[in-house]
């Protein structure tokens, strides 16, 4: 396995793992009556910061395992590029679908609370989208 491809496996797997917790937190706390800003921004700068330190380890353990395996570190060849150009397109369209339905909620007036869920929920799931389709590709080997 590549560096790439370890890290395209990091970066998934940590996208999953955060944003999983976060939105069954969320869910919990919606269901206990918490739904203004201000009970919600500690969870979220937690989020973030478990997210960042995730993909700060998953970058340092992905080039740790390559260099023992000889493997050459952020080289890109025309293989990746068309990969991640393939991928990125298809997290793009789900991203872009997304975005038209966050605008029926807009205009259905639902909360500001809502809102702001479905946007992020909507940017992890194109993330994890992309991701998995730039790991299928390698795997497949397109």
């Amino acid at each position: 396995m590549s560096f790439n491809e370890k890290m395209v496996l990091g970066v998934l797997g940590a996208t999953i793992v955060v944003f999983g917790w976060y939105f069954m937190n969320a869910f919990a706390m919606m269901q206990a009556g918490a739904t203004s800003v201000g009970e919600f921004g500690p969870t979220m700068w937690v989020m973030i910061g478990v997210y960042v330190a995730a993909l700060i380890a998953t970058t340092v353990i992905s080039a740790i395992m390559s260099r023992h395996e000889g493997d050459e570190m952020g080289e890109v060849d025309e293989r990746d590029e068309m990969i991640e150009a393939r991928s990125e397109r298809i997290g793009s369209y789900v991203q872009a679908t997304g975005l038209f339905g966050i605008l029926v909620l807009v205009m259905f007036e639902y909360s500001t609370f809502t809102i702001a869920h479905a946007i992020l929920a909507l940017m992890a799931f194109s993330t994890i989208v992309s991701f998995s389709m730039r790991l299928y590709l390698y795997r497949r080997g397109a």
